[in-house]
């Protein structure tokens, strides 16, 4: 996975955070990192 994306989609992740919708694109981030 390209860094720049990468960071890009954690950084939404991360902003997301509270919401349920996003847990599970955060876990996915987690399991492709």
């Amino acid at each position: 996975m390209d860094l720049y994306r990468w960071v890009i989609a954690e950084n939404v992740c991360v902003s997301q955070f509270y919401s349920n919708n996003v847990k599970g694109i955060c876990s996915l981030l987690a399991i492709l990192k």
